[in-house]
Parts: structure tokens; C-alpha cells; sequence
């Protein structure tokens, strides 16, 4: 209230009448005196008795008179002094007015700092909290009781309380760290994971401060609490990726070489077939051959996981896909396992490889099935997903446009956290041995990563599962048939091939293959030694055939000092690694390769469309 005080205000009115009582007895004393005395002297100047009242009366009128006048200056000073005390009151309510307005407004300006406070809290998930240590109290903003999913009517308010939120396993944790900075004077800093009442599970960041009294002893705590759940989730899915990437590079340097083995095993299984006479050695070998079929196939899934295979990628429907591809699961699927498509849209056109889709479409399935020994619903789910810039995306690597969002969906056991971590790692597999190789889900994921998709997983233990494809979404374009017609491979007519391959092995068994298939062949070891025979024949040979990957010069390098040397050059790109020559190919429609490993028919076949451009 400024300079004013509120007891002035009370005694300022009563101010006159405590003058006018000072001033009546004042007036007392002096009349009494005046009476006695001029009693006294009136009896010395009084001749007899009736001139001793005469005088008593003209004193008497002198003294009425003289009261009349000291009435009357009473009155008119407490009128004058009753009016400054108005005016005083009048100006001390006016300035407690205006106090009274300051107050309001600066209670309304702490209001709005209050809701500001409380929405940007809300906004950045991060609440304020207090604890009084010596009355055990606990104070916790809005948001802070919204993060841990606290009412406010079941908060009891001591200290207590905040450890029953807690999660079990992180609980010494947390009484440890608090101890330590209430003994070691150090700020309050850690994460752990807190169990909503709903057993929703999240992850927070606390932060504070001890204030300590004279005697060092701690008596208040004040900080913060920060959900950090998606930023923890988003960094473990970039940490995942990026640990992806390296075993991917691992697995497809793997696979290369793997390739060449099965490349040479393949070739030389064929050949020994053409020319074995007895019923055993023709079973021996086709069981040879098949072995290396199915290693030639888990490498490719490896090519998938490391997304160095190859696709044929054309404008696919998903929709009339994904219900073909229904009606085949609901032929071989259980009967306790119910299907249920839902779509919310005619037509969702995507650019995809239809067989390389189907097999992780089909590989969800697989798993989605073991998952539900008991029986329960695999659920298929096609929409399309508009992103903007402001709209928050499933994904932190999801850009801004049209996705395709297809999710396949069980009520199986679910995945773990733990398991979920490692999901994608090829031959993780929680499977018992002979019953899954580990390269399902690898393999799908490669496949998504190739078709420009994300892929994201949610599970709950005992409720199930849900994997999310997102894949770009195109506005237009009409979907392309699935399936080519065959072509029928031809052979040679003594045209003479440049093979160049730095592996011995696999050179040898490719070049007995050629000149089984009617070629002449001249070898090379390497890009170097391939330009100097191809100098010393250029005349005479049709054809270079050139393994991609090789020390000093690639198979790539090679081609193009090649088309610099001739450009009349035909070449033919052998490869473990077809993603590489794909990508090579989109710039140069003259690139023809073929992936290692291949059977004779199919050597035969490209080596036919390399020479005449069928």
C-alpha cells in the first residue's frame, strides 16, 4: 500500500474529536478558575450585596458570551480539521486504489507467467518439482504429474511418493544418486525409467539442486523432470541402423566371396552331371547341387540385408497384391489363425520388386505365425500417410510427402525389448536350432532399405506385434504386370571371349564352361593384364566377361577404359554385388551383367543377349 498505512487510515477520521476533548477540558479548568476568582475580586468592589449580584449577572453574561464565541471557534476548527481528515482519507483511498490495481494486474501478469510456464512445460514434456526435506513435503508441477501419469487426487504429497512411481529395477538407483548429491554437495543429475499407473513404461531425465542450511545440512530440493521416451527410442533406431550398416558391409563382403565358392561348386556340379553314366553319381550330384542352390539362396538373403541385391522394380498395385497374396495365405496358413485385411483405398501404387516383396511379406507371415502356436488374428492394414513438415513423423528418418503404410499385425507372444534391439541382425534368432536360419527379418529389412522404405516394430510382451513398411507413394502411374516371358538360351558359334576374374578357381570352371557352350576363351587375372590381351586381340574378340570387384581395377573401371580403347566393345559383368552395376547402369544402357552364382543355362543365356543384343 505505498507509504500509507492502513492504521492511518483507521485513526484519521478521530483526529477533531480528540481535539475538541483536549480543548472542553481545557475549557473546564479555565471556567472554574474564572469563577472562583472573580468571585473574590468581586467582593472587594462590591459596595453591598445587590451590586454584588448586579456584577455576578453582567459576569455571567460575559462569560455566556465568551463561551458562544469559544463554541463557536471549537466547531469551525473541528469542521476545518474533519474536512482535512476527508481529504486525507480521500487521497490515502485513492492511492490504496491504485495499489489495489498494481496488485491485480501484477497477480494477473503471475497468472499468465503461470499458464505460459504450465503450457511450455507441457510442451517440452518437462515438469518442476520441490521437495521440503525437513516437513517431508513434495510439491510437483501440471506436467510432472502428467508424465508420470500421477492424479492429483491420489498424491499424498511426501517424499516418499515419488519413489513409489519408480521402476522396480531402477529404484536403488535412484535412492543412491539422491543420497550421494544430498551427501556430496554435487548436482542432481541421471535418467531412469518410471511405471504409470496404466504400466506404460517411460524413460526421464531428472535434473536439480540441494539448498543447505548454516549447518550444511540439506533442507530443500528443487528440479526438473524430462520425458525423454521418443528421443531415446528415435536414438536407439538411429544407433540401430547405423549398426546395421556395418554388418551389412560385413555380410555382403561375405557373401561375395561366399559366391565365388558356390559359383565354382555349381559350375562343375553341372558339368560332372552332363557327363556321369551311373543312376548313384547323378543322385549324389543333384543332391550336391541342390545344397548349393539353398546356400546360393541364404546368401542372397544376406545380399538382401545388405541391400546389394538385385530388383527389378516396376510400378506394383499393393492392393490387388496384398489380396492375392491373401488368398495363398489363407490356403496355408492353420485354421486357428484368422486373416483381415483392412484398406482403406482403391488402388496404392508403389515402385517394388513383386518377389522380393512377397518374400517379406512372406516372412512377417512366417513369423506371425510361430508367434500364435495357440491360434489368433494376423491383420493386414494398407492406407496412405501424408506427411508435412509439421506433422510428426512414425519414423525420425520419414521425409515430408506421400507414404504407403502397410502394417502386418499379430496377437502372438510379442518381442521383448532385448529382443527387439537385435531384431534385425542377421542370424539373431530366437528360434530353436533347425528352425530358423536368423535371416527373415534381415532380409526384409534390406528389402524396405532398397525400396527407399523404413520399417519400424512395436511389441508388448504376451500381446502381440505390429511391423509398419513405409514405402514412397506414387500420385499416378499405371501398375506394370507381374512376370516375364521366358528366354531361351543359345550357344556359341567359336566367337572368341575375354574372361578376366582374379579367382582361380571360379576362372577355370567358367572358362571349361564357355568352351563347352561352343567359345573360344582367352583368361586375364586382372584389369590391367584384361587391357593388354584385349590390345593384342582386339580384332578378334566379341566379348569381355569381367568379375566387378578386383584389386587395382574394378570390373566398372575396366568397362570404361574399355569403351575409351573401342567403343564398339561389348562386355559382360560378372557379380556378387548386382546393386553396384545398377546403379552403374542407370547412367550407361550399354552395362550387361550377370549375378554370381549361375548355372549353365543361364551363362549361356546372358553371354547370348551380350553378344547379339537380343
Amino acid at each position: 500500500m505505498d507509504s500509507i498505512s492502513a492504521e492511518q487510515v483507521i485513526q484519521s477520521p478521530n483526529l477533531p474529536r480528540l481535539s475538541a476533548l483536549r480543548l472542553a477540558a481545557l475549557y473546564t479548568l479555565v471556567a472554574c478558575l474564572w469563577i472562583w476568582l472573580s468571585d473574590q475580586v468581586l467582593w472587594m468592589f462590591a459596595a453591598d450585596a445587590a451590586q454584588f449580584i448586579r456584577i455576578q449577572t453582567y459576569k455571567g453574561w460575559l462569560f455566556v458570551a465568551a463561551t458562544a464565541v469559544l463554541l463557536y471557534l471549537e466547531r469551525t476548527w473541528s469542521i476545518r480539521e474533519m474536512r482535512r481528515a476527508y481529504q486525507a482519507m480521500s487521497r490515502q483511498a485513492e492511492a490504496l486504489g491504485r495499489a489495489n490495481a498494481n496488485l491485480y494486474e501484477r497477480t494477473e501478469e503471475l497468472r499468465r507467467a503461470n499458464a505460459d510456464l504450465a503450457e511450455a512445460q507441457r510442451v517440452a514434456q518437462v515438469g518442476s518439482w520441490s521437495v521440503d526435506l525437513v516437513h517431508d513435503r513434495l510439491t510437483w508441477s501440471d506436467e510432472t504429474f502428467r508424465i508420470f501419469g500421477v492424479s492429483p487426487e491420489t498424491f499424498d504429497g511426501r517424499g516418499e511418493f515419488f519413489y513409489g512411481v519408480v521402476h522396480p529395477e531402477d529404484l536403488a538407483f535412484v535412492r543412491q544418486m539422491d543420497q550421494k548429491v544430498l551427501e556430496q554437495h554435487i548436482p542432481l543429475n541421471y535418467e531412469h525409467r518410471v511405471i504409470r499407473p496404466d504400466g506404460s513404461v517411460r524413460i526421464v531425465h531428472e535434473r536439480g539442486y540441494a539448498i543447505y542450511d548454516e549447518a550444511g545440512r540439506a533442507v530443500r530440493l528443487f528440479g526438473m523432470v524430462q520425458d525423454i521416451t521418443e528421443r531415446r527410442r528415435g536414438e536407439e533406431q538411429i544407433q540401430q541402423q547405423e549398426r546395421l550398416v556395418v554388418v551389412g558391409q560385413m555380410a555382403a563382403g561375405i557373401a561375395h566371396d561366399f559366391n565365388n565358392i558356390l559359383a565354382v561348386i555349381m559350375l562343375y556340379t553341372q558339368m560332372l552331371q552332363l557327363t556321369a553314366q551311373s543312376e548313384v553319381q547323378q543322385r549324389h550330384l543333384a543332391t550336391i547341387y541342390q545344397q548349393a542352390v539353398h546356400a546360393a539362396n541364404l546368401v542372397e538373403q544376406i545380399l538382401d540385408f545388405s541391400r546389394r541385391s538385385s530388383m527389378e522394380r516396376i510400378t506394383l498395385d499393393m492392393v490387388p497384391f496384398v489380396k492375392e497374396m491373401m488368398k495363398l495365405w489363407q490356403r496355408t496358413l492353420p485354421e486357428h489363425i484368422r486373416l483381415d485385411l483392412v484398406c482403406e483405398a482403391q488402388s496404392l501404387t508403389v515402385r517394388a520388386d513383386p518377389a522380393r516383396l512377397q518374400q517379406a511379406l512372406m516372412n512377417m507371415v512366417i513369423n506371425a505365425r510361430d508367434a500364435m502356436p495357440n491360434g489368433g488374428l494376423l491383420r493386414l492394414e494398407l492406407h496412405a500417410l501424408q506427411l508435412t513438415p509439421n506433422t510428426p513423423a512414425p519414423l525420425p528418418s520419414l521425409k515430408p510427402g506421400t507414404w504407403l503404410q502397410l502394417t502386418v499385425a499379430d496377437t502372438g507372444t510379442g518381442i521383448t525389448p532385448e529382443v527387439r534391439t537385435h531384431l534385425f541382425e542377421p542370424f539373431f534368432t530366437t528360434k530353436p536350432p533347425g528352425k530358423g536360419t536368423g535371416l527373415g527379418l534381415p532380409q526384409v529389412y534390406g528389402i524396405v532399405q532398397q525400396l527407399e522404405g523404413q520399417i519400424q516394430v512395436e511389441s508388448t510382451p504376451g500381446e502381440g506385434t505390429q511391423f509398419m513398411i513405409y514405402l514412397p507413394l506414387l500420385s499416378h502411374g499405371a501398375a506394370q504386370p507381374v512376370g516375364t516371358a521366358p528366354i531361351h538360351p543359345s550357344h556359341g558359334h567359336d566367337e572368341l571371349i575375354l574372361l578376366v576374374e582374379d579367382e582361380s578357381a571360379l576362372r577355370e570352371a567358367v572358362t571349361e564352361m564357355l568352351a563347352g557352350l561352343g567359345y573360344r576363351v582367352v583368361t586375364a587375372q586382372n584389369g590391367a593384364g584384361a587391357l593388354t590381351t584385349y590390345a593384342a586381340h582386339s580384332a578378334k574378340i566379341a566379348l569381355v566377361v569381367s568379375d566387378l570387384i578386383m584389386p587395382d581395377m574394378g570390373g566398372i573401371e575396366l568397362y570404361h577404359a574399355l569403351m575409351a580403347h573401342d567403343p564398339q566393345a561389348r562386355m559382360l559383368l560378372v557379380t556378387g554385388y548386382p546393386h553396384e552395376v545398377e546403379i552403374e547402369a542407370e547412367t550407361d544402357d550399354h552395362i550387361q551383367w550377370i549375378q554370381k552364382p549361375f548355372t549353365i543355362d543361364t551363362l549361356a543365356q546372358r553371354v547370348a543377349e551380350a553378344l547379339h543384343g537380343d
